[in-house]
């Protein structure tokens, strides 16, 4: 039947339409966006778009799931994640191979590693309290109203996280082609927001309103594939084939 061929027409378009998008709002905005909030919208939307579908694209490259060898799959990797994303391809492999051979484990998935911000699963309400209890402290908010505020944790996650800790990974593990593969995006995002705004910090409010809505999208979509399931501690009987299965089950 063929369900493990991959679709090059689909790798192919799908490829296509992230640099159209790319492109297509860098030119709106150069052209157009000096004169119409309309046309900063529109470059708004097409770059959200683009950056956004570049993180599912680049996920399938990671994994090594379209082209025969791996050495492939990790060129088109790095263009995706550093050319269009402006992002580590070996920081995105190091937390997700983490995530792959510990899905939903505590302490050991990056994934569901969300203290002292939410609480998560079953366990980990219950072992904030007891720390609480046992070592007198209070929690800086009450977790009972945890699901009010993830709606505007989720948008933060690429803006004031990722955006530094993968630059921070590449330049500590000596990264250099990641680091080099990022400085066309920004180059190409300054040159294109400084021509169009005439000023530094609406060029930088531009890109964090783009990581913004680009957070949102991924956080909202990978974490309910995660914290809907079981998390907990790391236990001896749980084995790596067990852990895939439950906690890959939809795929």
């Amino acid at each position: 039947m063929g369900l493990f061929k991959p679709s090059y027409t689909f790798y192919f378009l799908h490829g296509f339409h992230i640099v159209f998008f790319q492109m297509l709002g860098y030119y709106i905005l150069l052209n157009y966006g000096g004169f119409s909030y309309a046309a900063i919208l529109l470059a708004l939307t097409c770059n959200v778009i683009a950056e956004a579908q570049a993180g599912w694209a680049q996920h399938d490259y990671g994994h090594s799931s379209m082209l025969a060898k791996p050495k492939h799959n990790n060129y088109v990797h790095l263009f995706f994640m550093g050319f269009i994303k402006g992002a580590s391809a070996d920081w995105w492999t190091y937390m997700h191979n983490m995530h792959h051979a510990k899905p939903n484990v505590i302490e050991k998935d990056p994934d569901v590693r969300l203290e002292p911000f939410f609480v998560v699963g079953n366990v980990e309400p219950k072992r904030r309290a007891e720390k609480n209890v046992k070592q007198k402290k209070n929690n800086f908010y009450p977790y009972t109203i945890q699901h009010y505020l993830f709606p505007i944790a989720a948008p933060l996650l690429f803006p004031l996280l990722f955006q530094w800790t993968t630059i921070r990974h590449a330049i500590r593990r000596k990264k250099y082609l990641d680091l080099i593969s990022m400085v066309p995006m920004y180059a190409l995002h300054f040159y294109v927001t400084y021509t169009t705004f005439q000023s530094v910090l609406k060029c930088i409010g531009y890109f964090f309103v783009v990581r913004l809505f680009e957070s949102a999208w991924f956080t909202w979509v990978s974490q309910c594939n995660h914290i809907v399931m079981d998390i907990h501690d790391d236990v001896d009987y749980d084995s790596w084939l067990h852990l895939q299965v439950m906690k890959f089950f939809d795929a």
